[in-house]
């Protein structure tokens, strides 16, 4: 679940953080919209799945030195996608 989770995670940073020219904004923002709508129905293992992989890669990007906006996207997946527990 752990690998699904990173896929996902990895797919919508590159539909928020690519410039223009690489995905077209308006696609990006309905596929984006699309795959919220679908986490919104996740279970309470794969919200944790989601949680354990957010920490663990952003730990692994803080340390290879990535930029701010990345380092960003993974700090505020679970709340910008609707799944943190409040």
């Amino acid at each position: 679940m752990q690998t699904l989770a990173k896929a996902i995670i990895q797919a919508l940073a590159f539909l928020e953080l690519s410039d223009d020219d690489i995905v077209n904004p308006g696609a990006a923002e309905r596929a984006t919209e699309v795959i919220g709508n679908t986490l919104s129905d996740c279970s309470d293992e794969e919200r944790e799945a989601l949680e354990k992989v957010l920490k663990q890669e952003r730990r692994a990007l803080k340390a290879a030195g990535a930029a701010a906006d990345l380092l960003e996207f993974y700090d505020t997946f679970m709340e910008n996608f609707g799944l943190d527990e409040d």
